[in-house]
């Protein structure tokens, strides 16, 4: 796990914002995914795979003609930020469970904090447009991955919401729901994706990237940094 020497409490990701408090509720949950924590990193900092893969998530109808999806990401040191939103949305049914007074047309925001080696902050939400995302049900989560050991990774994870919390079927609902997605729609996907490269590094197999890559990708290249660098200072303590 490291040396307890350079262990440092100011550099433990700040994940307040999924806590549970006044006025939030907020929902737990653990998989264990027959994968390396990369693989589920590259899914987890990959929002344009949600159309194709979660049936429920998906929007599935026609769009207004003004809808826009925009995203980039940005690095400063070794946390990476990847930013996703979708303007002039219909809302998704879902939202009848976080915001049952939501407006037709939303905005549904995704951003992720990534710091290494696998800590996501996922600060999301569904709001009226033009309001600076104030007005709405705002549902940040915390990622978490630990290696269980070289091809398989524990997730925990929590989400909160700030609409309808004293509303059961709500927490009940949202609980199973991400359960569900994960368990039977992503940790699936990602563990035959582990099966099929028989490998853990992804960049050896030399993969058509996109521009939507490019968080993971950043992740995978500071992971690489990070562990050459501990390497090397170990060799330096050994000789």
């Amino acid at each position: 796990m490291g040396d307890p020497a350079k262990a440092d409490l100011s550099l433990i990701p700040d994940f307040s914002m999924t806590e549970q408090r006044e006025g939030v509720k907020t929902v737990y949950g653990h998989h264990l995914t027959p994968a390396h924590y990369e693989l589920v990193t590259d899914n987890l900092l990959d929002r344009t795979h949600v159309q194709f893969l979660h049936p429920l998530l998906d929007l599935g109808f026609e769009l207004p003609e003004n809808f826009e999806r925009k995203y980039h990401t940005e690095q400063k040191g070794n946390v990476i930020w990847d930013y996703h939103c979708e303007l002039n949305s219909p809302k998704l049914p879902l939202v009848s469970l976080l915001w049952p007074e939501a407006p037709d047309i939303v905005e549904n925001y995704f951003n992720v904090r990534w710091e290494a080696p696998g800590h996501m902050l996922l600060d999301a939400g569904i709001v009226e447009m033009n309001t600076d995302r104030k007005i709405g049900s705002h549902t940040p989560g915390a990622n978490m991955l630990t290696p269980a050991d070289e091809n398989s990774t524990h997730y925990f994870w929590n989400n909160c919401r700030d609409q309808n919390i004293d509303s059961e079927e709500a927490s009940q609902g949202l609980q199973k729901g991400i359960a569900h997605t994960f368990a039977n729609e992503d940790g699936r996907m990602v563990g035959l994706c582990a099966q099929n490269m028989e490998t853990n590094d992804l960049l050896s197999l030399k993969p058509l990237l996109l521009p939507t890559d490019e968080a993971a990708v950043r992740a995978r290249r500071t992971i690489a940094a990070l562990l050459a660098e501990e390497a090397e200072e170990a060799k330096e303590m050994a000789s």
